[in-house]
């Protein structure tokens, strides 16, 4: 199972590495197409936006055409559209190029779930998606680093012509480790709903309230992404670096956890490891509402760990109930389903974040924005007691 596990997370860290590498090549970007910021902002409003609506679509294919054949069409198309955002000759190209990896992505994302849940035994199953979640969290936060320094030596373009060798090694992997057709597959295959998103599903309250949640979880993740660089930055005086490294205590402490949260709840279900974990998170949102006005810099990090920590715990378990908690015919849609609402929820949090310093950037608003997240996380947790008990019921 580990060499499956490696297989399919080579493909699978393309999307966050991709997402949060092109961050901070976006002024290198305005500069070589003399784009205004509002317009090379779509590089990431439009993404977000397709890979939202394609996640169902892509999940739904993978039901009726088998989840191996779409991660395998998915990485092949991630690597085409990369080169084309390597070569693009114009923005408009390079839009295009990035739709083109949104849809991709989405099929990577959304398959590469349901092959885990499909292959892992129920007894590991929340070990096996602890593991994924690793690595996914690590590509995600080490992003932002490798991509100042692809940025700095090669150039932007080197961000997408990267990516192509990496999709085309994890396709190579996948055909050669992973099973053609799984028994499970023929029968998913044969009884597959034809409905992108069957609203039955969310007749499941464990997998109702894994949506709910995680929508709620990913809108903490984004409005803090961007709160937190400004409240370090020109509220704490803090360098970019030094904004940088507090950032990656927040990614890095979850992605350490990932795996524990997975073991954990593999033995004492999936509910009160995501219950406690979305508490520790109100815990340290609460702190950094509570003591914006006088915190240090090495302070922030602690609240970021404690966050991090709350939310390497709850990711895990959340996810492995709302693909387990569905039948095995519908695990691409309920992944589908289950990432669209994260993409939606990271929209709603970018989205928050404007608003709450719509007025300026004071220790008032980003006190302000830290406590309604901390609202939301606590609300976070009360949804999380409907997911599954016990591992096995």
């Amino acid at each position: 199972m580990t060499l499956t596990l490696i297989a399919i997370a080579t493909g699978s860290i393309l999307v966050p590495l991709n997402s949060t590498m092109l961050a901070v090549a976006l002024p290198s970007i305005m500069r070589e197409f003399s784009v205004s910021a509002s317009a090379v902002s779509w590089l990431v409003t439009a993404y977000l936006a397709a890979v939202a609506i394609a996640m169902p679509i892509s999940g739904t294919a993978g039901d009726r055409l088998g989840h191996r054949r779409m991660f395998l069409a998915g990485v092949g198309a991630f690597a085409a559209s990369s080169l084309l955002g390597a070569a693009a000759w114009s923005f408009p190209v390079l839009i295009l190029s990035r739709l083109l990896q949104a849809f991709s992505g989405a099929s990577i994302t959304t398959n590469s779930v349901a092959l885990v849940s499909a292959l892992a035994p129920e007894e590991r199953r929340g070990s096996s998606f602890g593991i994924m979640e690793m690595y996914i969290s690590t590509s995600a936060a080490s992003g932002p680093f490798l991509g100042g320094v692809l940025v700095s030596t090669l150039g932007w373009r080197s961000l997408f012509l990267m990516a192509a060798p990496v999709a085309i090694l994890s396709a190579l992997l996948v055909r050669a480790i992973v099973p053609v057709r799984p028994a499970v597959f023929i029968a998913s295959e044969r009884r597959a709903p034809v409905l992108a998103i069957d609203v039955r599903l969310f007749r499941v309250t464990a997998f109702a309230a894994a949506v709910a949640a995680v929508f709620g979880s990913t809108v903490i993740l984004h409005t803090s992404m961007i709160l937190i660089p400004i409240f370090t930055q020109n509220l704490l005086a803090a360098s970019a670096a030094a904004s940088g490294t507090v950032m990656f205590v927040y990614f890095g402490v979850g992605a350490l956890i990932s795996p524990a949260g997975g073991r954990l709840s593999d033995l004492i279900g999936r509910r009160m490891p995501a219950v406690a974990g979305m508490l520790f998170m109100t815990v340290g949102l609460a702190g950094l509402w509570r003591w914006a006005g006088s915190v240090t810099l090495t302070q922030v990090a602690l609240l970021l760990g404690l966050i991090g920590l709350g939310s390497g715990l709850s990711g895990t378990p959340r996810q492995t109930s709302a693909i387990e908690s569905v039948p095995p015919h519908a695990a691409g849609m309920a992944a589908g389903t289950y990432f669209a609402s994260r993409y939606l929820g990271g929209v709603l949090g970018a989205s928050m974040a404007g608003v709450i310093l719509g007025d300026g950037v004071t220790v008032t608003a980003v006190a302000g924005g830290f406590g309604l997240l901390a609202l939301v996380a606590c609300c976070v947790a009360l949804v999380s007691l409907g997911l599954r008990g016990r591992a096995i019921e």
